[in-house]
């Protein structure tokens, strides 16, 4: 600590934050100070260690230890979870994400949002992009499609002219496998003929 200059409470220096000058001063009349660590932790350490000491002895290395702030907070799919050290540059956090999964993410991609799943979301587009096949122009069954309708029931779905001059929205997976081969024309078509062979 600077001789001469006032503390300021709020002050930081490494990771410890100047709180106030303790009521006591050390055995040998010194001045001593309450300090707030990074870690939580409120302590008391002398005058002239202020500055010098890094933390309160929760990382002997020296090293900034994990900041509470993000403890608690969701950042889109993800709940910060856990305190997981730190890495290359940056801290990291243990998430839990809403699928189930956890993960670690530092700190710059979540504030970022950079980071707001376990790779589960990225994988869901993925494979949607490959579920949504253009089908624009093909022919199923009876069925043209014209169109894309967006998504029914969560499945994606396609405008379709008929060839009896009906429409019909479908869901590509129907269209593909042969589920889905008219607006509902054959199955009229086939009862009436059930009914005139009975």
């Amino acid at each position: 600590m600077a001789k001469g200059r006032k503390l300021i409470p709020g002050e930081q220096r490494h990771c410890l934050t100047f709180v106030g000058h303790a009521p006591d001063r050390d055995v040998h009349g010194k001045l001593r100070l309450t300090v707030q660590c990074d870690c939580g932790k409120t302590t008391e350490i002398g005058a002239n260690s202020f500055g010098r000491n890094k933390s309160c002895g929760c990382l002997p290395g020296g090293a900034r230890p994990n900041p509470p702030s993000l403890l608690g907070m969701k950042f889109g799919r993800l709940v910060v979870v856990a305190y997981a050290g730190k890495g290359k540059g940056d801290h990291n956090w243990t998430c839990l994400c809403e699928c189930g999964n956890t993960s670690e993410v530092p700190t710059a991609r979540l504030t970022s949002g950079k980071s707001t799943s376990c790779r589960c979301f990225a994988n869901e587009l993925s494979r949607d992009r490959l579920l949504k096949v253009d089908m624009v122009g093909k022919t199923f069954g009876k069925l043209t499609v014209t169109s894309y309708a967006g998504k029914v029931d969560g499945k994606h779905s396609w405008q379709c002219n008929c060839e009896c001059g009906g429409t019909k929205i479908a869901s590509g997976k129907l269209l593909r496998n042969g589920g889905t081969r008219s607006c509902g024309c054959l199955a009229k078509l086939s009862k009436s003929r059930d009914g005139r062979n009975s």
